[in-house]
């Protein structure tokens, strides 16, 4: 299912259709996998002013984590009133206005010519959208360099730039630490397994409590994991353990658990099986949950959500330094 939403987020935009009533709409059934439908309304909600719903809202990691998450909470035909409803509980929350605001100055900052003497003043703000101040360093040689060849200032603006460094200087993908799935995802991969890669490469492991609709999942890795200091880290210290706890995926009847402690009835899904492990194993149910542990399972450290980049350099570090004592 989550190929198809993905599929029609990246296509949708491009379609256009007649206005339709926002309240005939907001009753109208919505079905994820029927995506001509989806295609023809979706763009509508644009329309719909007094649900405030813009660019932003309709972007692949906002748009695409609500319906997987509406499709995971209810088992009954969804509406886009279900939507919207979701979108209201997210728009109230800090870490959404703080994103957009993030969104926004990017999008400013693209259009922006480069000049040289306004570099400080860029930087501040490059630095202000969560890119590392090496990384920075990195672009402003890059600037220097290309004045250097010509003699002259460069007539473009930073998303040219942009472009031109990238070309230079590949960004690091999530695909450099653990494979993805088609539609982007980390592939879940077996604990036990990656225990014993572990402890032959001489690593430690992180173990990753996941959710296909946990949103805070896929900022950790669209801004966390991608940079570099965090890629480099992983590399060279950790082994990967990716768990989803909403993974539908039925389970074999070998695999089934006749008893569940946690849900007090046989557990028949990869999510749930999961859920109980996160639970019984390390006394948490949220998602994202990382948790460090040795080839051997002792625990070093765990935590939760954590935007910062550096917090979480700090968290792995920490650790390592801990397992060497």
């Amino acid at each position: 299912m989550k190929k198809s939403i993905f599929f029609l987020l990246f296509i949708s935009i491009i379609f256009t259709s007649e206005a339709q009533p926002c309240k005939d709409l907001l009753n109208e059934k919505m079905d994820p996998n029927d995506i001509l439908s989806l295609q023809e309304n979706l763009i509508k909600l644009l329309d719909c002013k007094e649900y405030n719903i813009d660019e932003y809202d309709l972007q692949k990691g906002i748009l695409g984590m609500l319906l997987i998450q509406l499709s995971m909470e209810k088992e009954e035909p969804l509406t886009f009133r279900d939507l919207t409803k979701k979108y209201d509980e997210l728009k109230s929350t800090e870490e959404y206005q703080k994103q957009r605001e993030i969104y926004f100055k990017s999008i400013e900052l693209a259009s922006k010519k480069v000049e040289i003497k306004n570099w400080h003043k860029d930087k501040k703000l490059l630095l202000e959208l969560g890119v590392e101040e090496a990384e920075c360093n990195k672009i402003e040689g890059f600037i220097k360099e290309s004045f250097e060849k010509t003699g002259e200032e460069l007539i473009i603006t930073y998303e040219e730039l942009f472009e031109a460094y990238r070309k230079k200087y590949p960004p690091p993908t999530l695909k450099d630490i653990h494979p993805l799935d088609d539609t982007g995802y980390l592939i879940e991969n077996d604990f036990e397994e990656n225990l014993i890669r572990a402890k032959k490469e001489n690593k430690l492991v992180l173990v990753y409590f996941n959710g296909f609709g946990a949103i805070n999942c896929r900022k950790m890795e669209e801004n966390v994991f991608i940079s570099p200091s965090i890629i480099n880290y992983l590399k060279e210290n950790f082994i990967l353990s990716v768990h989803y706890v909403d993974d539908r995926t039925k389970l074999s009847a070998e695999e089934r658990t006749k008893f569940s402690k946690l849900y007090g009835k046989e557990i028949t899904t990869i999510g749930k099986r999961n859920s109980e492990f996160q639970f019984i194993e390390f006394n948490r149910m949220s998602q994202p949950h990382f948790i460090i542990i040795t080839p051997e399972k002792e625990k070093l450290d765990q935590r939760g959500y954590t935007p910062d980049i550096q917090i979480f350099l700090e968290f792995l570090e920490n650790s390592v330094e801990k397992s060497k004592k």
